[in-house]
């Protein structure tokens, strides 16, 4: 298995730390033209909701929040590890990630709701994304 790209392994790297900064991630994001699009495109979807585009990355930071955006990375980067060649095992991956992002964003929605800890509400988001990852690698291995 191929590992993690360079600039989402520093990014999860120094999202450990409480005090990295916005513009820290900033600068990595930027870095990786695929991601800069990929974190603009997601930022910008109806998911979101947002009144207006959002054309930058430093915007994103704020919108999403740095464990979001930790999560959005850590996401776009394990799909781009288990990309398929056949265009129906492409679209069945497709519909597994929007599911788990769905399933994340419920979880998180509920977590607020009950009034958890803003470290549990992200504990939710991310069991929630990561759910189904494995099912992500079994059909780029084993398609049939």
């Amino acid at each position: 298995m191929q590992p993690l790209p360079e600039v989402a392994r520093k990014i999860l790297e120094i999202t450990q730390n409480e005090n990295c900064s916005a513009s820290e991630i900033e600068q990595l994001i930027c870095l990786d033209p695929t991601l800069t699009a990929k974190t603009l495109r997601i930022v910008n979807s109806a998911f979101y909701g947002l009144s207006g585009q959002v054309t930058s990355i430093s915007h994103a930071v704020i919108v999403l929040g740095i464990k979001q955006l930790r999560n959005l990375v850590l996401s776009l980067a394990t799909i781009s590890l288990v990309k398929a060649s056949d265009p129906a095992i492409a679209e069945l991956q497709r519909e597994i990630w929007l599911h788990s992002f769905g399933a994340a964003a419920g979880a998180q929605i509920i977590a607020k709701r009950k009034k958890l800890h803003i470290r549990d509400v992200e504990t939710a988001f991310t069991g929630a994304l990561l759910q189904d990852i494995g099912l992500l690698f079994l059909s780029s291995k084993l398609p049939e």
